[in-house]
This record gives C-alpha cells, sequence and structure tokens, in this order.
C-alpha cells in the first residue's frame, strides 16, 4: 500500500512572508475598492474591478478553507490558511449572486460572463464585498504585536517594501464606514 503523503506544515519563516501576503491580498483588495468611484477610464476601471476581484477570491480562499488542496498523489499544496494564524476559517457572508459570478466570470471565459450584455448586469456594488472588509480588520485585529514585530523584521532582514500593518487596518476601517454609510443611503432610500 502506498504511503499517504505528510501534510504540509509551514516553517516559521513561511508563516511569517503568508502572514505578509495575506495582508498585502487585504491591502490591494483596499486599494481596488477605494479608487473606483474616481472617475477614469473605462478600461481603468474593468481593470480595476478584475483585479479587486482577484483579491476576493484569494481572501474567500484564505478565510474559508479548512484544508490545503491536494494534487493528484494526495500531498497537499502550501496554501497560505487563516487557520495557520489561528483563525478559524468559516464562510464569509458574500451574497449568493456575486460568489457565483466571481466563479464563473474572472479568469473564466464563460457563457454566463457572455450574456451580461447591458452595463446595469455588469456592475459590482462595493458594499457588498463589506462582509470580507469587516473580516479582514477583524483577522488583523487578531494578530499579535509579536507577529506583527515579527513580520516587520522578517521585510527589512530580506529587503522588502514595509508594510504598515496599522496603515491597513485605517484604510479598511475607512472603507468599512464608506460601505456601511452606502447601505444605510440605500436602504433609507428603498424606504422612501
Amino acid at each position: 500500500m502506498p504511503k499517504k503523503p505528510d501534510p504540509y506544515i509551514p516553517t516559521q519563516d513561511e508563516k511569517t512572508a503568508g502572514l505578509g501576503a495575506a495582508l498585502y491580498e487585504m491591502g490591494q483588495f483596499c486599494n481596488c475598492v477605494a479608487y473606483l468611484p474616481q472617475p477614469l477610464d473605462p478600461a481603468v476601471i474593468n481593470a480595476l474591478v478584475e483585479s479587486m476581484l482577484i483579491h476576493v477570491r484569494v481572501l474567500l480562499d484564505f478565510f474559508e478553507r479548512a484544508n490545503r488542496r491536494k494534487d493528484r498523489s494526495g500531498a497537499e499544496y502550501d496554501d497560505v490558511l487563516s487557520s495557520d494564524f489561528g483563525y478559524p476559517p468559516s464562510p464569509v457572508a458574500l451574497p449568493e449572486n456575486y460568489r457565483s459570478r466571481i466563479n464563473t466570470e474572472i479568469t473564466h471565459l464563460s457563457y454566463a460572463r457572455a450574456r451580461r450584455l447591458r452595463r446595469e448586469d455588469k456592475t459590482w456594488e462595493s458594499p457588498a464585498l463589506l462582509p470580507l472588509v469587516t473580516r479582514s480588520i477583524d483577522f488583523i485585529e487578531t494578530r499579535s504585536e509579536e507577529e506583527i514585530h515579527e513580520l516587520e523584521r522578517f521585510r527589512t532582514r530580506n529587503r522588502m517594501v514595509p508594510l504598515e500593518t496599522a496603515d491597513l487596518k485605517r484604510a479598511l476601517s475607512a472603507i468599512r464606514d464608506l460601505m456601511e454609510n452606502e447601505q444605510q443611503r440605500r436602504s433609507t432610500a428603498a424606504g422612501s
């Protein structure tokens, strides 16, 4: 009987780098959301939306996957998971139609995507992504000072661009506030 492959267990340096990668994804998602309301060329808007949704998809895997993906032999890939940092995986409460669209329209040439002919059918309302913003803030708040300091030391030691976790949390919080205000505005307008 063939030996079962060993589970993938990240080293401490890999976990530190993985934490930086997760925070990078949160930051890029945040940047895309922040730039989308700007009056930009439609091609730039499309690129920002697609970039944002790729980061959303990566973060959904990070926060929701309970186990690493496996190759055909059963060996685990080196996926970075929130559980690697003691943060339990659980579903992010995105609207089901958004989740479905992300899975069929982003990085896939699908007929579902091709059927969206009108501009209104192609829109992505950022307030629908509020649960992901909230989850990202919560994840950052659960990081210990030691984890953050170790990440800063790791990035300095490897001559990487500094990653300001406090600035990221502030930016995510500002986006959360904007999304909550937009939800409230829409709710009030719908009730009028």
